[in-house]
């Protein structure tokens, strides 16, 4: 019996050792073919390689744990085993780095999105005009003229005087003395940094104080014509601006348009006028109307410039004109003057004719002018220009003249021309803002005498001294509206 225990013990216990022995791994290094180290053998030799295709056997004891210090991590159990034992892991060996920390990937710095740019700030639009300002060059003007035969110069002798739109003033053998008041009322109607479109006239009223044949009675008033102006002045280039200054104060109180701090400045200057006959030579020779366009450029040149006392700079202008004059018939003609006429065949008729000379039907001029800062206010003005007169070209009648023999046909008289010239020279200073002072020379004939002989254009018996005193009424008006300014108080001690 006890005999057979014993048998069943060990039978157990060896079936107990092939089920351990072949729940243990493999090793991986050691041969299982290889004999096992004996006690001769070094216990740190490495052991002999493995052979690979060795059997593997089954009864051979687990290989020991190898000692050396390795840096290799064991294989990891086979998986799909629920009963596999993790590898052994050795005290002695160094702890193993620690996994790599996956960095999530480098996304690419995208820019912010671009930001549209902010829209520019809104153009700042002139400031507008006050109606104070619209009427900045309007002027008040008392003239005072005299004829050179007052001084002792050559008399005069029934010359017309072409300078005043058919105004017509006829000087005769005595001297001549005359007063005007002048009102130059003007209006802005629009203006910014290229144009100045303005509306102007001129309204005139002179008086004769000598013995002439100016007026019909003693001390009479006469009104001359009066224009009606539109005009555009525009600023072509600028160039050399100063730090602070302008076209000279004289000129900028006459003319707006000059003003600016520009060196070099190009204008063009274009107008249109529309003339009512409102002088007494106009309506007794049967004026209806007038018209007239004009155009010119105007150049500044810097000569000291602006921010000199004297002699700053120069401005030129050039401009031309064209009248076009609608009377009532090709020869002077008065309605209500009935001349006594005869005929050839001394037959008496009532006419209203007051001349034989043709009316002049168009007019072309041009006219060079400047003006000069000299020093300060003082300011040299000077101006050249040449008429060109064109009257009604005169046909003949079936009979012109009527003699014993029969009828008589006379040539067609051609148009010719009738040439003037004017000559102006003056000097005019700024006292105040408001007030301006000019004396000048004017000499404005024709250019052929009665006796066919040619004139000088520098001096004739129509030749006049003038002097023009000034107020400018828009400046008057903002000294007398601007409060004053505050004294400047100082402390003593």
């Amino acid at each position: 019996m006890k005999t057979k225990l014993l048998a069943l013990a060990l039978t157990t216990a060896g079936l107990a050792a092939v089920t351990v022995a072949q729940a243990q791994p493999a090793p991986t290094s050691p041969d299982p073919a290889a004999p096992a180290p004996s006690a001769s053998t070094d216990p740190n030799a490495p052991p002999p390689p493995a052979d690979p295709n060795a059997p593997a056997d089954p009864n051979a004891p687990a290989a020991p744990a190898p000692t050396t210090t390795s840096t290799a991590q064991p294989a990891p159990p086979p998986p799909g085993d629920p009963n596999a034992q993790p590898p052994p892991q050795d005290p002695n060996a160094p702890p193993a780095p620690p996994p790599p920390v996956m960095q999530p990937p480098v996304q690419p710095v995208q820019p912010p999105p671009q930001q549209p740019p902010p829209p520019p700030p809104p153009e700042e639009k002139p400031k507008g005009m006050t109606l104070l300002q619209r009427f900045a060059g309007s002027a008040v003007a008392w003239t005072h003229q005299a004829s050179t035969s007052i001084f002792g110069a050559e008399s005069s002798q029934n010359v017309t005087d072409p300078a005043f739109n058919g105004n017509g003033r006829q000087f005769g053998d005595a001297d001549v003395y005359t007063q005007t008041f002048t009102f130059v009322p003007g209006l802005f109607l629009y203006r910014d940094a290229r144009h100045n479109v303005r509306l102007s006239t001129v309204v005139a009223l002179t008086t004769e104080y000598t013995n002439n044949d100016i007026s019909n009675t003693r001390y009479e008033p006469q009104l001359n014509n009066i224009p009606i102006r539109l005009s555009d002045t525009l600023s072509l280039a600028a160039w050399g601006a100063s730090e602070g200054g302008t076209a000279a104060a004289g000129a900028v109180a006459r003319d707006p348009t000059l003003a600016g701090a520009a060196e070099y400045r190009t204008q063009a200057v274009v107008g249109a006028n529309f003339i009512l006959p409102t002088s007494p030579f106009a309506i007794s020779n049967g004026l209806n109307f007038a018209t007239q366009l004009t155009a010119g450029v105007r150049q500044q040149v810097k000569l000291f410039g602006s921010d000199s006392d004297y002699l700053g700079n120069i401005t030129f202008t050039l401009s031309g004109a064209w009248t076009y004059q609608n009377w009532r018939a090709n020869v002077p003609v008065n309605s209500g003057i009935n001349v006594p006429r005869q005929t050839s065949r001394g037959t008496s008729f009532e006419s209203d004719i007051l001349r034989g000379a043709s009316n002049v039907e168009n007019r072309v001029g041009s006219t060079l002018s400047f003006f000069l800062p000299i020093y300060g206010n003082l300011q040299l003005n000077g101006q050249a220009g040449l008429t060109w007169d064109i009257p009604f070209s005169q046909t003949g009648n079936d009979c012109d003249v009527e003699i014993s023999t029969g009828c008589v046909d006379l040539d067609p008289n051609d148009s010719t021309l009738r040439q003037s010239t004017a000559i102006d020279v003056s000097l005019y200073y700024q006292f105040l803002p408001e007030l301006g002072v000019d004396i000048g020379y004017n000499n404005t004939n024709n250019i052929l005498h009665d006796n066919g002989t040619y004139r000088n254009p520098l001096n004739s018996p129509s030749a006049i001294y003038y002097a023009d005193i000034i107020v400018f009424p828009q400046s008057l008006i903002t000294r007398l509206t601007t409060p004053p300014k505050p004294a400047t108080q100082t402390g003593s001690r």
